[in-house]
């Protein structure tokens, strides 16, 4: 439901059925349900939007990133942002089909509920209208000066006519996939920008001071006093988590497979474009590498005056990315609905007013401050910082360990034995802290062998912060068997990513969860058609189970085998909830770092 409920009485906000008039043989005229047929993008297309959603403006801050963290340190940093952004967003698509769901919020809701819905929509929004105001106030500082635009009214002049007769009208499309070509335009753009600062580099002149090469990189391989710094700027660099469902969406029939390509040649390109621009920046100014590296170039050279004009031209075409995603939060929290809820912005934004309403009022609220602010970096910063490592690394490995809960919690309880199933457990390491006693020195060299095994079990269970993952992912499965029952009584829906099919089902027995996955009594009743029949049997229950309920797949989209859930999958999930909280703090620290120097 919407997060203001007060919308419903409203016509504007309440859901509606497209109609469309059929004549019938008889020559009778009547109203038919008509589906909204959203456009699809091709691989490439979507790729392209996917490029043009990562790179952004954050490319032009690479440079001062590796000056930071060093050269080598920077280099393979960027290697690893682009490695943890790649492997996120399949994580975060196929947990997604998994659990049935076809949206960021919605995946998060099935394990944590409203408050998981909450979380990720309020990020979403806050990141989104913080690019969008960003945006145009690059687009305000660089544009203008290519036309030999310099005073402040005449910019804000140029920036208005600009936005609203090529930002609107971009902004202004139903689909994601019409905005392939300018992402492919934009793309282009980032190439030739990045090409010439690497051109115009001085990077022979500045080696040659330095001794060469091999001598610079001797003395700048990891910068341990800003290396955080550096993380914080190249871990926001990749940032686009938040328009992933919508790019995955538009995707004509979204495999796993498919979407693998799609992050894979993006996520490629993105890392080779970052380290070209990041490399050949700080070695041609090194120290003086700045926060935006078009700033270390000379103003009076014509090239220069060029790549800045790219950088603002880019911003055009990546502005309706961020405004698809600001409009389709606009949707799933003010609209009614189950389409609403379940994020089916074609079929909600068919309505052109609603479409064109939605767009200009965001336009509105991103342009006022962009057109009478100078400096609103420290906040946008800041805001983006926190929401950007919630969306991209925190975010996710939630997802995971929530939705795959269960197979979790079996995992761990197979290593420490902590009987998650039971009314009255008792952790491993109370029962190791608890079975030494005098009498135990007295015991066969076996026995006491198992108990210091036990005892060093209950010492890495606090090590490596088990009680907490343990926590979320009991917390997780609970509101993930939840969100299933209640599905179950809902008419089925059509995932606009396809639903996972059944590959040999393993047979799971959660306990105090239920069981998700049916036993060998009716093993026999679990098809593999389109999706998996799931069977919710409540613990300590005398009611009939529900009916096996079909998830609907729809025709224009092939079911994906469920992917075996590994202990790696879940070390991978663990490791982006540290590093995102480690990424948040570094974040934070380089906005204030670089505001007071």
């Amino acid at each position: 439901m919407p997060i203001n409920s007060k919308n419903n009485a409203s016509p504007f906000f309440a859901p509606t059925t497209p109609r469309a008039i059929a004549q019938t043989p008889g020559g009778t005229r009547r109203s038919v349900k008509k589906e909204v047929e959203e456009t699809k993008s091709t691989v490439s297309g979507a790729t392209s939007n996917l490029i043009n959603a990562i790179v952004g403006s954050g490319i032009v801050g690479i440079p001062f990133a590796i000056r930071q963290a060093g050269l080598v340190a920077g280099f393979f940093l960027v290697c690893l942002c682009a490695f943890l952004t790649e492997k996120s967003l399949r994580i975060l698509v196929e947990t997604a089909k998994h659990a049935g769901t076809s949206t960021y919020e919605t995946a998060m809701e099935a394990a944590f509920g409203r408050f998981g819905f909450l979380f990720v929509t309020i990020n979403m929004f806050i990141m989104s209208y913080g690019a969008l105001v960003s945006y145009l106030m690059i687009i305000k500082d660089t544009l203008p000066y290519v036309f030999g635009i310099s005073d402040l009214a005449s910019r804000r002049a140029f920036l208005f006519l600009v936005s609203f007769f090529v930002i609107v009208p971009l902004s202004s499309q139903r689909d994601m996939a019409n905005l392939a070509k300018t992402s492919r335009l934009s793309v282009m753009m980032d190439i030739v920008m990045v090409c010439l600062v690497a051109y115009l580099a001085p990077i022979g002149d500045s080696l040659e001071q330095v001794g060469g090469f091999f001598t610079l990189v001797k003395s700048s391989i990891i910068h341990g006093d800003t290396v955080f710094i550096g993380l914080g700027v190249l871990s926001f660099a990749f940032v686009c988590q938040h328009s992933a469902f919508i790019i995955a969406g538009s995707l004509e029939n979204p495999t796993n497979a498919r979407w693998s390509s799609v992050t894979m040649r993006a996520l490629w390109v993105c890392a080779g474009l970052a380290n070209l621009c990041g490399l050949s920046g700080y070695l041609g100014y090194q120290d003086e590498t700045q926060g935006n590296i078009l700033n270390n170039l000379n103003e009076d050279e014509t090239l220069a005056n060029v790549a800045r004009g790219m950088l603002g031209m880019t911003m055009l075409f990546v502005y309706p990315m961020e405004s698809f995603v600001a409009r389709h939060v606009c949707v799933v929290a003010l609209f009614s609905g189950r389409r609403a809820h379940e994020g089916e912005d074609a079929a909600i934004l068919n309505r052109r007013d609603r479409r064109i309403g939605l767009t200009v009022a965001l336009y509105i609220l991103a342009l006022v401050p962009a057109l009478f602010f100078e400096n609103v970096g420290n906040v946008l910063s800041v805001t983006g910082a926190i929401s950007g490592s919630c969306l991209s690394y925190i975010g996710p490995g939630f997802v995971y360990l929530g939705i795959h809960g269960g197979e979790f919690l079996e995992i761990v309880d197979n290593i420490w034995n902590t009987h998650s199933n039971a009314t009255n457990r008792e952790t491993p390491e109370m029962k190791a802290l608890n079975a030494v006693n005098v009498e135990d020195l007295s015991q066969a060299p076996s026995e006491k062998c198992s108990l210091t095994r036990r005892f060093l079990k209950g010492v890495i269970w606090y090590l490596i912060g088990m009680p907490i993952w343990h926590y979320i992912a009991r917390v997780g499965a609970s509101g993930y068997k939840s969100y299933q029952r209640e599905k179950a009584t809902k008419s089925p829906y059509i995932s606009k990513l396809g639903n996972a099919k059944a590959n040999n089902p393993p047979r799971r027995q959660l306990g105090s969860f239920g069981s998700l996955y049916p036993s060998d009594s009716n093993l026999s009743s679990y098809q593999q058609g389109n999706g998996p029949h799931i069977t919710l049997i409540p613990p300590n229950s005398n009611r009939h189970p529900p009916q096996n309920i079909s998830l609907v797949q729809s025709p224009m989209v092939e079911a994906d085998l469920n992917a075996t859930t590994e202990v790696f999958d879940y070390v991978v999930a663990i490791g982006f909830i540290l590093f995102g909280i480690v990424a948040l703090v570094a974040g934070i620290v380089s906005i204030f770092y670089e505001s007071t120097h």
